[in-house]
């Protein structure tokens, strides 16, 4: 009976085992990235080919390139530590004026703030809640614009909106909070605002070794922030490291929502999506992210 009982265990753990390494298989398959475009003009959407996108960079930028956004920028210093958040007294300095305030407007006419990072003339990278209102079936915020190193009214470059917002399905009809960016298409060039560098990673432990500080404009008013400054937070070493986002100590708040995440150089590592107390979320710059900038700033896409 006791020989009985045992084999009964024994196939019992090896279903289950079976079971979970047949959930664990499947749901790896929901990792595979489907990129959107969203034309305002328009008004339509439709799937990018990310292949095609990917082909036309390897012909088009040297292998030393592929895995950068905007490698030639000459403009790189060094960023102190500051797990409290301290206030930018001059955002018209590199990288302090390549980060934005975004203001925008829900359906209810409720004022959005967040952040975004300009990294090509026309390009911003930004948390996709930040375009879109997740309180409102993510419907797109209404009047939406960046301000370039805005300082209590002062701006460095030009306001303006997007054409194009490219995004992805895992985020938009999956609710998949590891893909929360957005890379979109300004209506106006901001080039002479200039422009952050900006780099993915081939691997957890590559990302695990860099210092993560993150720039943007917090607006959460319980705690003494409206929007008006520009703040940063962070500079130490990254806690953990998944394979779309990280984790790393930061005081944060509403507000630094699609703000850029820098290495110690200003190299722009991630965009700022969500916190709990002083441990921050970033998306990581990914290969797919650093391919449709690239295409977008080269004029293929």
């Amino acid at each position: 009976m006791k020989r009985k009982t045992k084999i009964f265990v024994v196939i019992f753990i090896l279903i289950i085992s079976l079971f979970i390494g047949t959930k664990r298989s499947f749901a790896s398959t929901n990792n595979e990235v489907e990129i959107l475009e969203y034309d305002a003009k328009t008004d339509n959407v439709r799937s990018v080919n990310i292949d095609d996108v990917q082909n036309v960079i390897q012909k088009t930028t040297g292998a030393e390139q592929k895995n950068v956004i905007n490698r030639n920028s000459l403009e790189l210093t060094s960023l102190a530590k500051s797990i409290s958040t301290s206030r930018i007294l001059n955002t018209n300095i590199f990288p302090y004026r390549q980060t934005c305030r975004v203001i925008a407007q829900t359906e209810n006419n409720t004022t959005f703030l967040g952040s975004a990072a300009i990294v090509g003339p026309k390009v911003v990278l930004t948390a996709a809640h930040c375009v879109f209102d997740v309180n409102n079936n993510k419907a797109k915020l209404l009047n939406w614009k960046i301000q370039p190193g805005y300082n209590y009214g002062d701006v460095y470059g030009p306001q303006c909106g997007w054409d194009k917002v490219y995004y992805t399905k895992n985020w938009m009809q999956d609710d998949d909070a590891e893909y929360d960016w957005a890379i979109c298409v300004l209506e106006q060039d901001v080039g002479s605002v200039g422009r952050l560098i900006a780099q993915s990673y081939s691997s957890n432990s590559e990302i695990e070794n860099e210092t993560a500080t993150v720039l943007g404009y917090p607006a959460q008013q319980e705690y003494g922030f409206n929007g008006f400054y520009q703040y940063k937070a962070g500079g130490y070493k990254i806690n953990t490291a998944y394979n779309n986002y990280f984790t790393y100590t930061a005081s944060t708040y509403k507000g630094f929502s699609g703000g850029p995440i820098l290495r110690s150089d200003n190299v722009m590592i991630g965009i700022q999506s969500r916190f709990k107390d002083t441990t921050s979320y970033g998306i990581r710059i990914s290969q797919d992210i650093v391919n449709v900038v690239n295409a977008i700033n080269s004029g293929n896409l």
